[in-house]
C-alpha cells in the first residue's frame, strides 16, 4: 500500500524516535526506504538495530534530502508514497487517515493531515490522542494553504505516478524545494486533507532541514515570479495562487535584506505590496528595507 522515504543525514540521536513512530502505525501495510544521504555518525548503526522486515536501507553519498528523497522514490515498490524527514514522528493513526481520505477521494493525487510545530517540551505537554476528525477535498488548494495549515513534508503522501508526472523533488533548491513541488502537484491534481493531527514537525532540532544554509540562486523563491507568471492560468483561482505566492516571494525580499540589497528588496515588495492575505509580511519587510543593516539584522 505505502512506500514511507526517510532521508537520513546524520540524525543519529533523532532516528530511532522517528521509526518507531512509524513501525507504531495502526494500518501496517507499508515498507519503509531508508535513503542514506552519506552520514558520517552512528545514524545507520540505530536503524541497523531494528529488526522488522519491512525496512530497507539504500545508500548514495551525500547529495542533499531531494535527491535522497527521489532515489526512494525510484525503489519505491507500492503506489503511495510517504515522507517523513528523520527527526520528526507520526501518530499511530497517521497512515489509518491517509488511507482513509484515499477511500473517500480516490481521485486526488496528493493527501495529507493536519500536524503541529513545536519544540520537543510542546509536543510532550500538547500531545493530542483525539481520533475524532473531518476529511475534505480541498477545491483550491493555495486559498487553504494561505488561510489555514499547508502541506509539510512529514505529513504528505502522494502518489507514484504524480510524483514522476511532476519530476518528483527539485535538486537544484535547497530551500523551498518542498513548496515547489506541492505548487506543481496542486496545479495539476486534486488534494485531500484530513484534520487529525497526524504528524510532529520539530522546531528544535539542530542541523534541520529547514535550517540548511542556502545561497538565494538555491532557494524556490528566487524563481517565485517567474513561476507565478508561467503557470497562473493553470490556477483554479489566479487571485489565490498570486496570495499563496507573494508569502514565497517576500522570502527572497527578506534574503536580499540579509544581503543588504536594500533597494532590489523594496522594489521587489513595492510590486506586491497591495497584497490582500499578506500585508503584515510585505509591508513589515518593506519598512525595514529603509532600516540600517545593523537593525535589519537585528529584526531578522
Amino acid at each position: 500500500m505505502f512506500s514511507i522515504i526517510i532521508p537520513v543525514y546524520n540524525k543519529e540521536n533523532f532516528i530511532k524516535r522517528t521509526l518507531t513512530s512509524v513501525l507504531n502505525q495502526t494500518f501496517d501495510d507499508f515498507e519503509v526506504i531508508i535513503v542514506n544521504d552519506g552520514s558520517t555518525d552512528g545514524s545507520m548503526k540505530v536503524v541497523k538495530e531494528f529488526s522488522d522486515r519491512r525496512i530497507r536501507i539504500i545508500s548514495q553519498d551525500n547529495n542533499g534530502v531531494s535527491s535522497a528523497r527521489n532515489l526512494g522514490i525510484k525503489y519505491a515498490k507500492n503506489n503511495y508514497i510517504a515522507f517523513i524527514d528523520a527527526d520528526d514522528i507520526w501518530q499511530p493513526m497517521f497512515l489509518e487517515s491517509i488511507n482513509n481520505l484515499i477511500e473517500l477521494y480516490p481521485d486526488s493525487g496528493a493527501y495529507y493531515t493536519n500536524y503541529k510545530v513545536g519544540t520537543k517540551r510542546e509536543m510532550e505537554i500538547n500531545l493530542n490522542t483525539n481520533t475524532e476528525y473531518q476529511s475534505l477535498l480541498i477545491n483550491d488548494y493555495f486559498e487553504f494553504a494561505t488561510k489555514g495549515k499547508a502541506i509539510c513534508a512529514s505529513c504528505v503522501v502522494i502518489k507514484k505516478r504524480v510524483l514522476v508526472d511532476v519530476g518528483g523533488f527539485c535538486t537544484s533548491y535547497k530551500r523551498g524545494e518542498d513548496l515547489y513541488l506541492w505548487s506543481k502537484i496542486a496545479l495539476k491534481y486534486k488534494i485531500a486533507y484530513t484534520t487529525y493531527v497526524g504528524a510532529f514537525y520539530y522546531r528544535d532540532v539542530p542541523n534541520s532541514l529547514s535550517r540548511i544554509q542556502f545561497n538565494l540562486e538555491e532557494s524556490f523563491s528566487n524563481i517565485a515570479e517567474e513561476f507565478f507568471m508561467n503557470n497562473k492560468k493553470l490556477a483554479i483561482n489566479e487571485d489565490s495562487f498570486r496570495e499563496y505566492m507573494i508569502a514565497i516571494i517576500s522570502s527572497k525580499a527578506k534574503y536580499l535584506l540579509i544581503l543588504n540589497k536594500k533597494e532590489d528588496a523594496r522594489l521587489l515588495l513595492k510590486k506586491y505590496i497591495k497584497t490582500k492575505d499578506n500585508k503584515k509580511k510585505v509591508y513589515l519587510l518593506y519598512l525595514m528595507s529603509y532600516l540600517p543593516k545593523t537593525l535589519i539584522d537585528i529584526l531578522i
